[in-house]
């Protein structure tokens, strides 16, 4: 039984986090495929400021669906269980978890361009803690509410796929500020007191 349960995790989690891994630490890092690196918002303003801003691309929407449908395709036979009934086909579990992940990011940007934070920046004070946090969890909602919608699986479950995704997330943001991935940006004030705590 608990077995099925971590197989369910795994199903839900495992395609995400290896293409935001991928995502970063091979498209981004190389940058591959440039033609698909037109921003989401074609540009647009909203009182001469972005909508959401030159970060958020199409490629990083290509390469999350595409690549969360494939590692979930590929995975699936090994992971699904007769317990958790899914609505759609196995690849498109994956497309759809990748592109609810994806759209997830987008209010974020939004609320950013609206407070005057520049793009992949961080603030200090409590809006900086605020933002941080909401850049942590903000996709991983999502994804999680489109697996909800296209599988019987529970609200509970729903809660700790929730937990254990933002969890996941806050631990790669950190490697990737570590390891100097980010080595350009400040680490955001939260994180550094993570960091630094002995």
């Amino acid at each position: 039984m608990f077995a099925d349960f971590l197989k369910v995790i795994a199903l839900f989690i495992f395609p995400l986090l290896l293409t935001s891994v991928f995502h970063h630490f091979v498209v981004i890092k190389r940058n591959l495929w440039q033609s698909l690196t037109f921003p989401v918002d074609f540009g647009g303003t909203i009182n001469g400021e972005r909508i959401f801003g030159p970060t958020k691309t199409f490629r990083g929407f290509v390469v999350t669906i595409v690549g969360a449908s494939l590692v979930t395709y590929l995975t699936y036979p090994l992971l699904s269980t007769p317990n958790v009934v899914f609505y759609v086909p196995s690849w498109l579990i994956g497309a759809l978890l990748g592109l609810g992940y994806s759209i997830g990011e987008l209010p974020t940007s939004f609320l950013k361009r609206r407070f005057d934070i520049a793009p992949s920046q961080q603030v200090g004070g409590a809006k900086g803690v605020f933002f941080y946090l909401l850049e942590q969890v903000d996709s991983v909602a999502t994804a999680v509410i489109v697996a909800l919608l296209i599988s019987n699986i529970p609200i509970s479950t729903g809660i700790i796929l929730f937990t254990m995704g933002s969890g996941f997330h806050v631990s790669i943001d950190a490697i990737l500020y570590v390891g100097g991935y980010k080595k350009k940006l400040d680490r955001p004030l939260l994180l550094r007191k993570l960091l630094t705590r002995k």
